[in-house]
This record gives C-alpha cells, sequence and structure tokens, in this order.
C-alpha cells in the first residue's frame, strides 16, 4: 500500500508540474494563439495573487481540514483553469477566470509538495521520500517546455491546451486515489 501511495503521488506531483511549468513558460503564446494576446499581461499579473491567496486560505483553514483535500484541489483547479482558459477565450473576462484559477492551484501545489509526503509517510522517512518524488518532478519540469513547444509548433494553441488539460485530470485522478488511501489507511487505525 505504501509504495502504491507513492507512486500514485510521485504521478500527480508529477503530472501538476508539468502543467505548471508549461503554462508559465508558455503563457505568451498560448494566450496569443486564443486570441488574448493584447490581454496577456492582465492575465499574466492576476496568477500571483490568487497563489498567495490560496496559501492564506489554506493556512488559515490548516488545523480543520485534511491534507489530501488540498492535495486534490490543487491539481483540479489546474485542471478547471485549462477548461477555462480553453472555453472562454478569446473573453478576457475567461482569461482572468483562467489566471484565478490556474494561481489558486499552483499556490496550493507548492505547499502540498511539502506536507503531503509527511503526513503520508511520516517524519522518518520524510527526505528520502521527497528526495526520491523531487527527483522525478524536476526532470518532468524540465521537460515539459520542450514537448509544449513541440505540440503547439505542431498542432497549435488548442491541442497543447487539450494535452496539459488532460494530464491535470490524470494528475486529478492520481491525488484522488492519494486521498482514498490515506482514508482508507486512517481509518484502519482509528
Amino acid at each position: 500500500a505504501a509504495r502504491m501511495l507513492f507512486l500514485l503521488m510521485l504521478a500527480g506531483f508529477s503530472m501538476a508540474s508539468f502543467v505548471i511549468s508549461a503554462v508559465h513558460l508558455h503563457l505568451i503564446p498560448l494566450l496569443g494563439g486564443l486570441g488574448l494576446g493584447g490581454a496577456a499581461a492582465l492575465v499574466g499579473a492576476c496568477i500571483g495573487p490568487a497563489q498567495v491567496g490560496a496559501r492564506l486560505l489554506e493556512f488559515a483553514t490548516a488545523r480543520r481540514t485534511p491534507i489530501h483535500v488540498p492535495s486534490v484541489l490543487s491539481v483540479a483547479m489546474l485542471a478547471v483553469a485549462l477548461a477555462v482558459l480553453l472555453a472562454g477565450a478569446p473573453d478576457v473576462t475567461w482569461g482572468v477566470a483562467f489566471a484565478l484559477a490556474f494561481g489558486i492551484g499552483q499556490g496550493l501545489a507548492f505547499i502540498v509538495r511539502g506536507m503531503l509526503p509527511l503526513m503520508a509517510f511520516g517524519r522518518g522517512v520524510y527526505g528520502t521520500v521527497t528526495g526520491r518524488l523531487n527527483s522525478v518532478r524536476l526532470f518532468v519540469t524540465a521537460l515539459a517546455p520542450f514537448v509544449t513547444a513541440l505540440v503547439l509548433e505542431r498542432a497549435g494553441p488548442h491541442a497543447a491546451l487539450g494535452m496539459l488539460g488532460g494530464m491535470a485530470l490524470a494528475g486529478t485522478g492520481c491525488m484522488i486515489a492519494v486521498a482514498m488511501l490515506m482514508r482508507r489507511r486512517t481509518s484502519r487505525r482509528g
């Protein structure tokens, strides 16, 4: 069960990191390809405040909320953001909605990457587990811009966003499975 938990967490973190890296490095061409090039500065500027807001909200509710809740939300919000962008472009309002959802997902992802392994595996192996998770996650993060550039160039922004949305949905599924395994494990102990 611990191995399955680790592999699901690895897949969820890696897919979320791929999406985050790809979107940040290709935000301007993605927005431009969808007719939002003139609003790229506004849309991009909304991501940071949404990250901060998500972190503050998580901090304020952390004692009452199990870590698997923001774990699922972090990746699900990335999928929601990409769907909103695909459905609403070139409307600037939808572009801003994308940025807010994306920022929330990214802000939560940073917290979750540190807390979820601690809660799932404990302090004794925390360094080893996070080292293994991050070695793969960082490789995937480095690969994301190249893969996304290839898809953008060959198939266009809709295909690239579709690929990223699919990864975000798959990552959400992984985090839901992690949450279920952790809840099952907790209920057996209690």
